[in-house]
């Protein structure tokens, strides 16, 4: 069976991170780490995981 999370495709605009792919604003990531964090103390939102500054 596949992964279904492998050679996905997401948008991304974080210019300053190694993965992200400035001429289509996507993550050349195959396999994308999210994290969670508390909003506020209440809610709850995704963040990536994945970034890498570039050098």
């Amino acid at each position: 069976m596949k992964d279904p999370y492998f050679n996905q495709s997401i948008d991304c605009e974080v210019h300053n991170c190694t993965y992200c792919n400035c001429e289509e604003n996507k993550c050349g990531l195959a396999k994308i780490k999210i994290c969670w964090i508390a909003n506020n103390g209440s809610k709850l939102e995704t963040i990536c995981d994945s970034f890498k500054n570039k050098d």
